[in-house]
């Protein structure tokens, strides 16, 4: 498993720096791969910003319910 996901991360990093070298400028293959990590970075980092704001809306949503739970069974037992 560990291997086939090293060789998907190869191609896809592949196709990411044949991207920005097709992009029309010519350069250094050192300046293609750094250019591609920052893209990379840039682009992880953003994600993770809209998986944090997901998951404290979720988190947010979660203890709201779990209050009107708590409210209702109150109610009843009540």
């Amino acid at each position: 498993g560990e291997r086939e996901a090293l060789q998907a991360a190869a191609v896809f990093l592949d196709e990411r720096m044949r991207e920005i070298k097709n992009a029309g400028r010519l350069m250094a293959l050192e300046r293609i791969a750094v250019m591609t990590a920052l893209n990379l970075s840039d682009e992880l980092l953003r994600l993770k910003k809209i998986e944090k704001h997901r998951q404290d809306h979720v988190d947010s949503r979660i203890r709201l319910l779990v209050g009107e739970l708590d409210d209702a069974l109150g109610e009843q037992l009540g």
